[in-house]
């Protein structure tokens, strides 16, 4: 089970990364444009792993992402900002996960009652 789930992961962050220097430019990354929401937890030479942790009522501020994937570490209701869309309101469960193919800009706001935490493992 453990194996399938890394092979997994593995192959949702390859089909994820197309050219991460086009994409996710527009706004700084995650953890320098929000430092009391996005923490560096670990590098390789290839890519960099991101801790989110948003309080109850907070938002971020805008932001870019390479492709990657999200690994939500806790239960989260979140409603994602994107520049000229309508706001979009999602709710995950501790254990999900999603690819991203990458976010030029966005800003994020936790809609819920508790912590949401979260991890990005994204291409350099």
């Amino acid at each position: 089970m453990i194996r399938k789930s890394f092979r997994t992961l593995a192959y949702l962050i390859g089909a994820t990364s197309i050219s991460s220097n086009v994409l996710a430019q527009s706004s700084p990354p995650s953890w320098e444009a929000s430092r009391d929401v996005y923490k560096v937890i670990g590098e390789t030479a290839q890519y960099r792993i991101i801790l989110g942790t948003w309080k109850p009522d907070q938002s971020d501020n805008p932001h870019s992402h390479t492709p990657g994937l999200v690994v939500y570490l806790s239960d989260c209701n979140l409603r994602n900002h994107r520049p000229g869309m309508a706001p979009d309101d999602y709710a995950v469960k501790a254990g999900d996960f999603r690819p991203i193919a990458g976010i030029g800009s966005h800003h994020v706001e936790n809609i819920g009652k508790t912590d949401c935490q979260l991890i990005h493992v994204e291409k350099k």
